[in-house]
């Protein structure tokens, strides 16, 4: 339970360099508006990107555990962590292509710019959190891995539950750090946070090669600790 709570602690920090939520956080601290201001403004758009991941995380449990239900133990046959295995090595292995394929050509593609909102009025930010949050969910790799991983440990309501929410507040933890920090500098050294979104929307490519290769790596690891103790290679410690 101990490895299966940081596997998933550890997808949730993968999952927080999100270069399109940074993006929006630091384009709404730079503009010239009161702190105040900044900090409800900021507060609203995380507050419906967390909302949004929370509660498709749920009606994904939900789901998967219904189906769970109905099927047996399908979730939890050798074929499913044999397809997470065969899935993590897919991401590692492009993950590391892709890298080698940009060294060779740097200007192979370009990075596209974080979503930035159109209205500082607080209904049209959480909306904008909400529409940002559904467009990248399908693929969030690490967030689908952590409910992968809790669902075929079949894990109770009670469990990950709280387990999800605390997710979704890792997820959001570099902005909330981002914000306190804003609040206290000064005018002069804001401009900082300037190259650093800008430094970000130029990494976009690195940052998604870097996370699959981290989910890559813990759904193998995951798919070869079950084969482990299925074939009797390993025995866990009670």
């Amino acid at each position: 339970m101990l490895v299966l709570t940081l596997s998933v602690l550890g997808l949730a920090v993968v999952d927080s360099i999100n270069p399109s939520v940074l993006g929006v956080t630091l384009f709404l601290l730079l503009k010239r508006q009161t702190g105040r201001s900044a900090t409800i403004q900021v507060l609203t758009y995380l507050a419906a990107v967390a909302a949004t991941y929370f509660t498709l995380g749920v009606l994904l449990m939900l789901g998967l555990s219904a189906l769970s239900g109905q099927l047996g133990n399908l979730l939890q046959s050798p074929v499913t962590y044999a397809i997470t295995g065969v899935l993590g090595v897919a991401l590692f292995t492009w993950s590391w292509v892709d890298h080698r394929r940009d060294k060779k050509n740097p200007e192979r593609h370009r990075d596209r710019k974080p979503r930035l909102p159109i209205s500082d009025r607080l209904p049209a930010l959480f909306a904008l959190g909400l529409l940002v949050s559904i467009l990248e969910f399908s693929t969030a790799l690490p967030f689908l891995a952590a409910v992968a991983l809790m669902t075929t440990n079949g894990l109770s309501a009670a469990v990950w539950l709280p387990l999800l929410a605390v997710y979704v507040l890792i997820m959001v933890l570099p902005e909330l750090v981002l914000l306190a920090v804003f609040r206290l500098l000064s005018e002069s050294r804001r401009a900082r946070l300037e190259r650093l979104r800008d430094k970000m929307s130029a990494n976009t490519r690195k940052t998604v090669q870097w996370i699959a290769a981290i989910v890559g790596f813990l759904l193998i690891r995951n798919a070869v600790g079950y084969f482990a103790i299925a074939l009797g290679w390993y025995t866990p410690k009670s």
